[in-house]
């Protein structure tokens, strides 16, 4: 059976019978294959594709979307929350803590990365939890400490 993958136009689609569903091998969507057939109006998402989504409707509706964001201001969003992170590690705070009522602490900034990461994902509907999975797989094939470099 020869396949097309709507996203990309690749003609190279694999069925990942351990996954139940088909991949695109170029761009790497995954598609629901329950009943052996790939269904490409079904794309299959993750809990954490949710919540990217979630994620991003939510920055769109307080207006942090009006302009679109280039991937270096995306970028320097995320650096800046990881300075946030360091800077309540180096002063000793908890990892959250309420801070009238606002969540705060070393944790809580390292979290604030995570979803200016996934507010992006959202954006460029970015399948988080395939290249999360596909990322963790080939981590796991690399040698102790790769590359050897020293902190």
């Amino acid at each position: 059976m020869s396949l097309t993958c709507p996203r990309c136009g690749s003609g190279r689609i694999t069925d990942r019978q351990d996954q139940w569903c088909w991949q695109c091998e170029d761009c790497g969507i995954l598609f629901d294959s329950s009943d052996n057939e790939p269904k490409f109006d079904k794309v299959v998402t993750t809990d954490i594709d949710k919540l990217a989504k979630l994620i991003h409707k939510n920055a769109v509706e307080h207006g942090w979307w009006d302009e679109k964001r280039s991937f270096g201001e995306v970028v320097a969003l995320c650096h800046s929350e990881l300075s946030e992170a360091l800077e309540a590690y180096r002063e000793g705070q908890p990892m959250v803590w309420n801070n009238d009522g606002k969540p705060d602490g070393i944790a809580v900034e390292m979290i604030d990365c995570v979803i200016r990461i996934l507010d992006w994902c959202g954006e460029e509907n970015v399948n988080v939890g395939e290249i999360i999975k596909m990322k963790h797989t080939y981590n796991t094939t690399r040698p102790y400490k790769h590359g050897g470099k020293k902190i």
